[in-house]
């Protein structure tokens, strides 16, 4: 290497600072994740459509039926349910994108991936559930930004069932203040196409400290967030960037976290959550359809499915049952 080597090396690096390559990491992972979701549409979409093809189907648009029977060929050969949706979310894109109607919404194919979740032999990687006693066992630094951005991210994100996704993708304006709390409408995913629903988050929230929206409140007023994003990323030095946190932090917030207080993060990730909601709401003996009102979930027999992650010895069934005869 030549004497002049280091000086045009450093040439090059002239009026890039580590906080923009930060940002600029922060984006390339934000469009990682849309490329690979991107991609992940593309291949199903080219396996729907040959599979139309081997049978004469038309693919787009394609009839209820003709997506009931492909689910059912995806199912025969041994597919995950989790891959088939994956594989339904594809066809619903392709034909949004196209003005089609969107044949994954009707009854039909509902009903048929209802029946393949109910009849799978596959046993779904669940999530140990994030409870209220884990959030009230972390210790965040009222000091450090990014621990307040991470306890609000938290907090809300326990208190309303939300997905990572949802996390991400909020903004200020979806925060609407009512009395006695807020009012959060949820915006569009690629997971639910339609209008965005509503989620109440109370003031009063005896079982965490602070409550959520308080939580919320200090992590805006400290980050000085008044339009855009709610959550962000903090750098080292305690700049707050423009941009969204990407689902991806906020799964690495959870597993983070949950080792703070001694649990093992490979049992949690971020739909640690909104499972740690259900499954506090079973705990506490609260309503399934209050509780579903809150996730979101219109099938209450998989909210039900949270229900098993809790085991109580105690109060089993068993311990009640045949003390009479003797």
């Amino acid at each position: 290497m030549s004497d002049l080597a280091p000086f045009q090396f450093d040439a090059q690096l002239t009026g890039t600072s580590l906080e923009d390559l930060s940002a600029r990491a922060v984006i390339r992972d934000r469009d990682a994740d849309a490329t690979n979701t991107r991609r992940s549409y593309r291949t199903g979409w080219r396996i729907f459509a040959a599979f139309c093809t081997h049978h004469d189907l038309s693919a787009l648009p394609a009839r209820p039926q003709t997506v009931v029977r492909y689910l059912e060929w995806l199912a025969g050969a041994g597919y995950a349910p989790s891959t088939i949706e994956t594989r339904l979310t594809a066809i619903a894109d392709r034909h949004r994108r196209n003005g089609e109607e969107n044949p994954c919404r009707t009854q039909p194919v509902k009903r048929q991936l209802k029946n393949i979740r109910r009849t799978s032999d596959h046993e779904p990687d669940r999530k140990a559930p994030i409870l209220m006693e884990h959030l009230r066992a972390m210790n965040f630094n009222e000091e450090d930004l990014s621990a307040l951005r991470d306890r609000a991210v938290l907090f809300l994100g326990f208190s309303g069932g939300f997905r990572r996704q949802v996390l991400s993708a909020l903004r200020t304006r979806d925060i609407r203040p009512v009395q006695g709390g807020r009012v959060i409408n949820v915006p569009k995913s690629k997971t639910d196409q339609a209008e965005g629903r509503s989620v109440q988050i109370p003031d009063r929230v005896p079982g965490l400290s602070p409550p959520p929206n308080d939580a919320l409140d200090r992590w805006l007023d400290a980050a000085g967030i008044t339009s855009g994003p709610l959550f962000r990323m903090v750098d080292r030095w305690g700049n707050v960037r423009d941009g969204a946190l990407s689902g991806h932090s906020v799964y690495n917030i959870v597993r983070e976290w949950i080792e703070s207080i001694g649990e093992n993060p490979e049992l949690y990730g971020a739909h640690s959550l909104r499972a740690g909601f259900a499954t506090q709401a079973y705990i506490d003996g609260v309503g399934e359809h209050e509780a579903a009102d809150q996730t979101g979930h219109s099938d209450l027999s998989t909210l039900r499915e949270y229900q098993r992650v809790h085991v109580v010895m105690d109060d089993h069934p068993l311990s009640r049952m045949g003390v009479g005869d003797e």
